[in-house]
C-alpha cells in the first residue's frame, strides 16, 4: 500500500513539473483515496499539498488564457479560459461545459450564475449534489457576453472578478462545514465541498489541518 501511495505521489509529481495539472490531479485524487482507505492520515495530509497546487496551476492558466462572463448564448468554445455561465443557459448546461472540458483535458475553470447578466447582482451556485450559494456584484456591464483574452480591454479586471467569484463561492462552502476537528464526518464533509469548489485554497488547507487531527491507523 506504501510503495503503491509513493508511485503515485512520484508520478503526481513529475506530471506537476512537466505542468499536466490535470494528470497530476487525477493521480492525487487516487492516491488521497488510498491514503483514506489505509487510515494513513499524515500522508492524506501531505498529499493535500500537490493537489492544491495542480487546482491553482490549473485555475491560473485558464484566468491567463481567456475570460467570459455571461452567456447570453450558447458558449460552445473547446478552448482554455473561464467562464461564467449565466441564464438563458442554465445549471445544467454548466455542469456540461465542466465535463467537456474534463474530457477533453482542457484548462477551463467554469462558474454558474443563476442570473441573467443584466442584474446588478450575480449569484453564484455549486455544481454538484449539495448546493451552496452567494451573491456578489455584478461585474461590469463592458466585460459581459463577450470573450476576453490578453491585450483586450478589461481582461485583466474580467479575470479579477471571476477569481474573486470563485473565492467567494468557496467560502460559502466553507462556512458550511459543521463536523468537528478529529472526526471523519469533518474531512468528508471538506471533501465533499472540494468537490465542487475544486480551486479553492483555504478549504485545501483545512482539509489538511483535519486529516492531521484524524486518529493515527483509523481507516475509513
Amino acid at each position: 500500500m506504501n510503495q503503491s501511495l509513493d508511485d503515485l505521489m512520484q508520478n503526481a509529481s513529475q506530471l506537476l513539473t512537466d505542468m499536466d495539472y490535470l494528470g497530476s490531479e487525477a493521480l492525487c485524487l487516487e492516491a488521497l483515496a488510498l491514503a483514506k482507505e489505509a487510515g494513513d492520515w499524515t500522508a492524506y495530509a501531505r498529499i493535500v499539498l500537490p493537489l492544491q497546487e495542480c487546482r491553482r496551476q490549473r485555475r491560473l492558466t485558464a484566468a491567463d488564457t481567456a475570460v467570459q462572463l455571461g452567456t447570453n448564448a450558447c458558449w460552445n468554445d473547446p478552448r482554455d479560459g473561464c467562464v461564467a455561465v449565466t441564464k438563458p443557459l442554465d445549471r445544467s448546461a454548466a455542469e456540461g461545459i465542466a465535463r467537456s472540458a474534463l474530457e477533453y483535458k482542457r484548462q477551463v475553470e467554469v462558474l454558474w450564475c443563476d442570473n441573467e447578466t443584466r442584474e446588478d447582482t450575480w449569484t453564484l451556485a455549486t455544481l454538484g449534489d449539495i448546493q451552496v450559494r452567494c451573491s456578489v456584484p455584478a461585474p461590469d456591464a463592458d466585460w459581459v457576453n463577450q470573450r476576453l483574452s490578453p491585450g483586450d480591454d478589461g481582461f485583466a479586471a474580467a479575470g479579477h472578478w471571476f477569481i474573486a467569484a470563485s473565492e467567494a463561492l468557496g467560502d460559502a462552502a466553507l462556512h458550511q462545514i459543521e463536523a468537528p476537528l478529529g472526526s471523519l464526518d469533518r474531512v468528508e464533509q471538506l471533501e465533499a465541498m472540494l468537490a465542487m469548489v475544486g480551486d479553492h485554497e483555504i478549504l485545501h488547507q483545512r482539509l489538511a489541518d483535519a486529516a492531521r487531527a484524524m486518529p493515527l491507523g483509523q481507516p475509513t
